[in-house]
């Protein structure tokens, strides 16, 4: 799941975009060093003819004024010695680097909520389908016992009438189960980013809860635990620390700088090259004196903005503890809802189990076996909802309380154990 879903590839790319926005902001503390270098070819070089000697005695000499190939070099250095901006950008950075680390703890938690709840709720249609299968094999034996009994006079059309209906009527309700299972299954494909054509068997699973300690106590662990909070503290961070960069704006900041130069330069008279070599160095001091009210306005809007984040995390936070105290009103209740069903069962199937052998016995009415059987199903089918209710809450909970990152996955066998 976690390296197979596509939006959760989305954020760890928007994860690491905010590590290269970091490294970004970093760079403006290391030095800057670049070299130049280049060459110049003349091809067409031109001359003239300088006569030295009055008389005519000698030939001129021919002088060409340029060089054929013209070459030049750069080397320089600048580094920021002091900046507030600068270094406090780097903070600033720094603390959405935090926050983006924790968004993506936040997607991951909720993937894996999502996941195990769809996959929670394959396994509920899974039973539900089992249900509905057992429900036609009943009727179908039901309806082909009523046509043995009509054929020898035993049952009236009536009750053969009704027991084809009952067994018709079960089909649509199977066919249903099959199309919700095989939904839920291509659901789960596509969040693993699995082939449509690729065999997915579906088991049944539970998870380790920890519900010790009293209501303070799981606030508590929520509130250590939920990324959510500690990736709101973080932006609040990231904003005070840019009040500190807007106010370091009124700083002067000093960078030192050095630069080496070496060319060629043609010599005419000796008419060959000669390399020309030079240096400088120094330092830079920038003091701000005037610059209308514009740092006093970003100050101002940083400090808003800081108040803002303030109140969202402790919005964030009080919503968290709600969540907290709902996913809990919630498991305790799927829990006595289960224990309900799970009793509804037992007595379901003793009533099934008598109903059943009073019409063997001939003491029984069609009606009543046909009721208690419908019983059963419907009570089967409400352990099944029951049980997805339940499980639902527990993951939910995990989710609540920030520790599904760790969650423990139980794999049960048929009989839930």
């Amino acid at each position: 799941l976690i390296n197979n879903n596509r939006e959760y590839q989305k954020s760890i790319a928007d994860w690491q975009t905010a590590q290269q926005n970091v490294r970004s902001a970093s760079s403006a503390a290391y030095p800057s060093v670049n070299l130049d270098w280049g060459i110049t070819r003349l091809g067409n070089i031109q001359s003239f003819e300088f006569d030295q000697d009055e008389n005519d005695s000698e030939p001129p000499i021919e002088l060409e004024v340029a060089s054929e190939n013209m070459f030049k070099g750069s080397f320089s250095v600048q580094q920021q010695i002091f900046s507030g901006s600068v270094f406090g950008a780097i903070r600033v950075a720094q603390s959405y680097q935090k926050a983006a680390d924790n968004q993506l703890k936040v997607e991951k938690n909720q993937l894996i909520r999502d996941y195990l709840s769809a996959y929670a709720l394959a396994a509920m249609l899974s039973d539900l389908r089992h249900v509905n299968e057992q429900m036609v094999e009943y009727t179908n034996s039901h309806f082909n016992e009523a046509k043995l009994l009509y054929e020898i006079g035993a049952t009236d059309k009536y009750l053969l009438l009704r027991a084809e209906v009952e067994y018709l009527n079960s089909i649509p309700a199977l066919k249903e189960a099959e199309r919700s299972y095989h939904a839920s299954v291509s659901n789960l494909k596509l969040m693993l980013n699995l082939d449509k054509n690729t065999d997915l068997t579906v088991k049944g699973f539970d998870v380790e809860l920890d519900m010790s300690g009293n209501n303070q106590g799981l606030l508590d662990r929520a509130e250590k635990n939920r990324p959510e909070i500690e990736g709101a503290k973080n932006v609040a961070e990231a904003y005070k620390r840019a009040i500190v960069v807007f106010r370091s704006a009124r700083l002067p900041s000093v960078t030192g700088f050095g630069n080496y130069d070496r060319q060629n330069q043609w010599d005419l008279f000796s008419q060959r090259d000669t390399w020309n070599n030079s240096w400088t160095a120094g330092i830079n001091v920038h003091i701000p004196l005037f610059s209308g009210f514009a740092t006093t306005a970003k100050i101002q809007k940083g400090m808003l903005n800081y108040q803002k984040a303030s109140v969202d995390e402790s919005i964030l936070i009080d919503a968290i503890r709600i969540e907290v105290d709902l996913a809990y009103d919630d498991y305790v209740r799927s829990n006595t809802d289960f224990d309900a069903w799970f009793r509804n069962v037992e007595l379901a199937s003793e009533g099934f189990e008598i109903a059943n052998l009073r019409w063997d016995n001939g003491v029984g009415s069609e009606l009543e076996l046909r009721d208690a059987r419908i019983a059963l199903q419907e009570a089967r089918a409400n352990l099944s909802r029951a049980k997805y209710d339940k499980l639902r809450t527990k993951i939910n909970m995990l989710f609540a309380l920030g520790e599904i990152g760790n969650v423990i996955i139980i794999e049960t066998q048929n009989n839930g154990q």
